[in-house]
């Protein structure tokens, strides 16, 4: 067996692998995007990938194609067309209340355009063309993606104390992209069987951490519609008070919101956003945010959760309980979570906390 041969089939192997496990991801997502949008999105997304694959699957093997590379100009057009999908899922994730009909309109016109073209004329110049602008698309993705990335953990901090809604796990896919961009870009340019072993791999291995991570995602959009129904009437913007009333109203507000979390604890709601801690205090979401950044000088995420990593290491010395029971005693939504924060807040684990302080004679665990 020549090493031709071993490319070969080894290149078969990889398409074959990836093509199985966008089979696997396309059905968990249909399973939960029966109830959640978001996944409902990202299953359109992964359909539309295998579909994809499936026509490489028809036009290499059973319309005896060229298959030597396992690539070919007309399906590498078609491969470019995952680009704006991508950012359809990535804007839908960042940005969840922004309309994308148009943006999918334009995209859907552009790339469709190309690909005719090409088809029906076999035309180098529009497939090099396309190519091209392809790489700067992507590009100015990373790029947008980065930004408001940053932007949404910022909303996220600034009005919610739920981890789940984060998305600190996009950076470590964004990264992936390059490498997948990089990778892709040299097999299309440079054909070659092992890099498009590398690029089935490599494809296999993002869309499964991407899938893994949006399947497991809480979407902010289903927040902000839940949250609203409980602000209605309540959004009113706070009026101007003269100084002596604006002293006495912050001194009610924050005797009002030490009650709230120190007697009614509310922080023991994993869920508990700005909107309903609005409607506890009976004001609105924008004065409490300005209060919290301008007297406390924290967002209503640190504020929330140092409430919470107080009680939990009350419940460490205290109680017997495990740390996955006092993770979610302490109103976290996930244990990974309270180890992270904790671990930040308290310069060691819960695990060692507990060890720590159950030594000393003043804190014994009961």
């Amino acid at each position: 067996m020549t090493d031709t041969d071993i490319g070969i089939r080894l290149g078969d192997f990889s398409f074959g692998i990836l093509f199985m496990s966008q089979i696997i991801m396309t059905a968990a997502l249909y399973k939960k995007g029966k109830t959640h949008r978001l996944q409902r999105m990202m299953f359109g997304f992964m359909l539309f990938l295998t579909l994809i694959s499936a026509f490489e699957m028809v036009f290499f093997y059973f319309a005896q194609a060229e298959k030597s590379t396992l690539s070919s100009c007309l399906t590498d057009m078609l491969e470019m067309s995952v680009v704006p999908c991508a950012l359809f899922i990535i804007t839908r994730l960042t940005r969840p209340q922004a309309r994308q009909k148009w943006l999918i309109i334009i995209n859907a016109v552009v790339y469709g355009a190309f690909f005719v073209s090409y088809a029906i004329t076999a035309n180098e110049h529009i497939y090099h063309l396309a190519l091209g602008l392809n790489i700067v698309y992507s590009l100015s993705i990373l790029i947008y993606s980065y930004l408001s990335t940053r932007r949404y953990n910022r909303i996220l901090l600034e009005n919610f104390s739920n981890e789940s809604l984060s998305l600190y796990w996009l950076k470590y896919v964004l990264y992936l992209y390059v490498l997948l961009l990089l990778i892709w870009t040299t097999a299309t340019v440079f054909p070659d069987q092992y890099e498009i072993i590398a690029y089935n791999l490599s494809m296999a291995v993002i869309l499964g951490l991407f899938c893994y991570f949006v399947y497991r995602q809480e979407d902010m959009l289903e927040e902000l519609e839940a949250s609203a129904l409980t602000m209605e009437g309540n959004s009113e913007p706070v009026k101007q008070l003269a100084d002596a009333d604006t002293l006495h109203r912050e001194h009610d507000f924050t005797v009002n919101l030490e009650a709230a979390f120190g007697q009614q604890q509310i922080y023991l709601n994993p869920t508990l956003n700005l909107y309903d801690l609005a409607r506890v205090l009976n004001t609105n979401r924008t004065y409490i945010s300005n209060f919290l950044n301008q007297q406390l000088h924290t967002t209503f995420y640190e504020y929330v959760n140092h409430w919470r990593i107080k009680h939990a290491e009350q419940l460490l010395l205290t109680s017997n309980f495990t740390i996955d029971e006092i993770a979610s005693r302490s109103g976290f939504n996930s244990v990974s979570s309270f180890r992270r924060y904790f671990t930040v807040h308290a310069g060691m684990s819960p695990s060692e906390f507990r060890k720590q302080k159950a030594s000393s004679p003043s804190h014994p665990v009961g």
